[in-house]
């Protein structure tokens, strides 16, 4: 296993978060596996130690499993990245996007948000940034963006948000559903962004 950690402070903010990113790799015959792992440094020592013991999970989950080849000869292969957004609402969003190859003709991503508050690291809920009015309206934007090229989704395609992921890039609310939520894997993971404050 090799471990490779790396430094970084996310200067976009006044508050920004200090961040240390952990890259930990493994290959064996039958399985490959990389993941970037961020590490809250300078926040109040309960905090930090509460978010970083949740990504050491990550680790333990991952790196430290072993497959065999699948039926098709290749070799397993889960690969963990992650982006950091700061923007303008007080929010810093970790993203993670989880690759898994465990056989058949394609592997699989999944992504996952994690909304952490710029001054104290505390991780919040979507629903402390977004109110039920704006969550409705964000609903009826992704209909009308649907509507622009309905040949790229699925007929009569369901919005809801539990489908999605949602953070925030600046002045901006990001919004991406999964494989096969509302679109076929061909369309990817379907990503539709608008400034919050036109959210009214």
């Amino acid at each position: 296993m090799k471990k490779i950690i790396l430094f970084f402070f996310m200067s976009c903010s006044v508050f920004a978060l200090k961040l240390e990113k952990e890259n930990y790799t493994k290959d064996t015959p039958g399985y490959h596996c990389e993941i970037e792992v961020p590490k809250l440094l300078d926040v109040d020592k309960k905090v930090k130690d509460k978010f970083n013991k949740k990504m050491n999970k990550k680790i333990k989950e991952y790196i430290f499993k072993n497959y065999n080849l699948d039926e098709m000869g290749k070799k397993v292969e889960k690969i963990i990245k992650y982006e950091v957004y700061n923007s303008n609402l007080g929010v810093t969003s970790i993203v993670f996007n989880e690759y898994a190859y465990t056989g058949g003709a394609h592997g699989n991503s999944v992504k996952k948000a994690y909304l952490l508050n710029e001054k104290t690291g505390k991780v919040l809920n979507i629903n402390n940034y977004l109110s039920e009015k704006e969550k409705e309206k964000i609903k009826e934007k992704v209909k009308e963006e649907i509507k622009k090229d309905p040949s790229k989704y699925f007929v009569d395609s369901k919005i809801d948000l539990k489908d999605a992921v949602i953070y925030f890039n600046q002045d901006k609310v990001i919004i991406e559903f999964g494989l096969y939520s509302i679109a076929p894997y061909s369309s990817g993971m379907p990503k539709f962004d608008f400034v919050k404050s036109e959210l009214k």
